[in-house]
């Protein structure tokens, strides 16, 4: 069986990704082909996964035929597909270990070790997707917050990547390493952005992919605005972690009043270092021999 697995990353428009895939699994089916819809691959495979790298990261290869199992069984129902998707950005990972360690996937070896084996013998094929820094480091800082999590300031984990702490080119090294660059497509979320149509034809080859306009009630992870993030300061000292995680699903939603911007790194200097660590970061996945699509740029 073929497998293309979307194994993430965060914050770089996998919602969206998994709407598009959910709403053309007719399409799928006719063209003899399989998607596993992320809520129910999550349920029974990736949430498990996922405890064990929060808790205990060691562990992932002792509980080798429990999580192979688990992900196996997602298959069985597809098992006549020429080709099946999966997409599930936590295969890479959590952000509970990001937090924690404050470094960019920490565990992605063991994870995407763990859905290597899983595979088994079965012909897959990876992908991978990264983002911008400044974008990516304010929308997941955001959602950090929103989780009612204990994070530095702002300005200190932009200094960490500013200063070399792990990027995209060592997280996407890792991954070649397990997978091997030949078996892993990287594409950037501004070109996602851009051609959301071209990424899905790469990921699901030869099903005439429809794009549909996502409803507003669509369930997107909002990052917090500049207010939000200003009362979810305010009461870091107030609340405990579970009542700011609830305190931050509601006010991600509230209808503050304009002014009210976005949240952005806004520094000139900070910017152009972020952006240049980010080209190099892409030449550096080039060099791997992973295949890259970033607009017109694509290898």
């Amino acid at each position: 069986m073929k497998l293309h697995i979307h194994l993430g990353a965060h914050k770089t428009g996998s919602t969206s990704l998994q709407f598009h895939l959910r709403k053309n699994e007719a399409k799928f089916a006719d063209a003899g082909m399989a998607y596993i819809p992320m809520p129910e691959f999550r349920k029974r495979y990736s949430a498990f996964l996922n405890r064990i790298e929060n808790r205990y990261p060691a562990f992932i290869r002792l509980l080798s035929p429990t999580i192979e199992s688990r992900f196996r069984d997602q298959l069985v129902p597809s098992s006549g597909s020429s080709l099946v998707v999966i997409s599930d950005e936590n295969l890479l990972g959590g952000l509970a270990p990001i937090a924690a360690k404050h470094r960019l996937y920490p565990h992605a070896v063991r994870m995407v070790s763990a859905v290597k084996r899983a595979a088994g013998p079965n012909d897959a094929h990876y992908f991978l997707c990264i983002r911008n820094y400044p974008e990516f480091i304010v929308s997941m800082y955001l959602h950090l917050v929103i989780q009612g999590r204990r994070v530095p300031p702002l300005e200190s984990v932009t200094a960490d990547f500013l200063g070399g702490a792990r990027g995209w080119a060592e997280v996407v090294a890792d991954v070649a390493n397990v997978v091997g660059a030949d078996r892993l497509t990287v594409w950037t979320y501004e070109h996602y952005r851009d051609a959301p149509g071209a990424v899905l034809d790469v990921l699901a080859p030869g099903v005439p992919v429809e794009l549909f306009v996502p409803p507003g009630n669509l369930a997107i992870n909002r990052s917090l605005t500049a207010k939000g993030w200003q009362v979810m300061e305010a009461l870091q000292d107030i609340l405990t972690r579970t009542e700011l995680a609830s305190m931050g699903t509601l006010i991600r939603k509230f209808p503050f009043e304009e002014p009210n911007p976005k949240v952005v790194l806004d520094d000139p200097e900070a910017l152009a270092e972020l952006d240049d660590k980010y080209r190099r970061d892409k030449n550096a996945i080039v060099a791997l021999g992973c295949r890259l699509l970033d607009g017109a740029r694509a290898v």
